[in-house]
């Protein structure tokens, strides 16, 4: 209930406030030359497709880490109420032994968790960058018609698009993820 009552809010508001702010620079770069909606288009569509293998991997990913830190917490309980047997019988060492592997195959899960993040994060600065080659290339080759005034707020409002995007498809990832505890509350409410 806690990630429904207080993390998913949050998520919500953050993805809602940044696609506003997402449409709102793609809009103004188009004022400025409509043609540049083009490349903003093929920039939307790549970046749906990049979101939906992302969310099915970090779905996956979650799901593997979760099952892997299940075993810390039962080996944990179960060592805390049999510790004076453990003691008596003087077998510590293969507890911490096993311990030490549950804690191994929690925290390599836990670190591609981590990176597959990461590597979103690369993928989305790169299709950013290439937006704004797009953009700039646009403005230098086609300068007749276009203010250097405006020049300057289409390649502005492009740059800004670099880390709203990365962080906008994190969220609308969290926000799907979370989505799993409503699904799963609503269930425990039919039964």
């Amino acid at each position: 209930m806690g990630i429904v009552d207080e993390q998913m809010p949050l998520c919500l508001y953050d993805l809602i406030s940044i696609a506003a702010q997402l449409i709102g620079y793609l809009v103004v770069v188009a004022f400025v030359n409509w043609y540049l909606i083009f490349p903003a288009l093929v920039l939307i569509i790549l970046i749906l497709q990049i979101r939906w293998i992302y969310i099915k991997t970090a779905r996956d990913l979650k799901r593997f880490e979760n099952m892997a830190r299940s075993p810390i917490y039962n080996h944990m309980t179960t060592t805390l109420s049999g510790l004076a047997t453990i003691r008596a019988f003087g077998t510590q060492n293969m507890f911490m032994n096993q311990y030490y592997r549950y804690q191994n195959d929690h925290t390599s899960t836990y670190f591609m968790c981590f990176n597959s993040s990461r590597a979103l994060g690369i993928v989305m600065d790169y299709l950013c960058l290439l937006y704004i080659l797009c953009v700039t290339l646009f403005l230098m080759l086609f300068p007749e018609g276009v203010p250097g005034g405006s020049a300057g707020l289409a390649l502005t409002m492009a740059l800004g698009v670099t880390g709203m995007t990365q962080w906008g498809v994190r969220q609308s990832a969290e926000v799907e993820n979370q989505m799993t505890s409503v699904e799963r509350i609503v269930e425990y409410s039919r039964l």
